[in-house]
């Protein structure tokens, strides 16, 4: 059986989703944004929403992410997306 592997740390792939999960929450005026999930076991997911009161919070500490990993393109796209909020 092989073992799950465990993300705690944000990486490129996580900045990708969460611009695309943004725009499509800001073109859609939803309430909520996706932000992740984890896998408990075969049967059962928990999954992660942030409401829209804590969007610019959450925009925040994703753009502090994005520097850390020295990707500033995604520090932009972030930037630009709290604009439109």
């Amino acid at each position: 059986m092989k073992k799950k592997e465990k993300k705690d740390n944000v990486d490129v792939e996580y900045l990708d989703m969460m611009v695309f999960n943004f725009q499509y929450a800001i073109d859609n005026n939803l309430s909520t944004v996706h932000i992740g999930y984890i896998v408990i076991d075969d049967d059962y997911l928990k999954e992660y929403w942030v409401k829209k009161c804590d969007w610019i919070k959450t925009l925040n500490v994703l753009i502090s992410s994005a520097a850390e990993l020295e990707e500033y393109e995604y520090c932009n796209k972030f930037k630009k997306l709290k604009e439109l909020l």
